[in-house]
């Protein structure tokens, strides 16, 4: 997955994303930044490569960061925290249609779960652009 171009360019805009929510983002862009990363960590430690079943673990990484997601847009009522949990929902939902039909090829699976998490991403991206224009405007 991290071997082919597009991987690699997805985790540097990740990288990217997130070490600038952890460095100048406040709470909530703090705590899924890191909630992201950890993500990421942990799905390259318990990802099938193969891709000839289910990703189980996986799976569990994703449902791990969702409720995450959901548990901060409640606290923190962030309207990018709605949309970056309503994009990993659909990448949860992703898994939840290989669990129904697991007939369904490696490729169209690994495609949609790298899209829905760009789309997460980059709703963490446009919460730090919101609140870096927030900042200068109160300046």
């Amino acid at each position: 997955m991290f071997h082919q171009l597009i991987g690699q360019i997805s985790l540097a805009l990740m990288l990217l994303v997130c070490g600038w929510a952890l460095w100048r983002g406040e709470k909530p862009e703090r705590l899924a930044a890191a909630a992201m990363v950890a993500a990421w960590i942990g799905t390259s430690f318990v990802l099938d490569r193969r891709f000839k079943d289910i990703q189980w673990a996986t799976f569990g990484v994703d449902l791990a960061l969702l409720a995450v997601l959901v548990g901060l847009s409640l606290v923190f009522r962030r309207r990018w925290l709605l949309a970056a949990s309503g994009f990993h929902l659909l990448g949860v939902a992703t898994h939840g249609a290989m669990i129904i039909d697991p007939k369904i090829q490696a490729a169209p699976y690994i495609v949609a779960l790298g899209v829905w998490s760009l789309a997460t991403v980059a709703c963490l991206a446009v919460g730090m652009a919101t609140l870096t224009r927030s900042r200068a405007a109160a300046r």
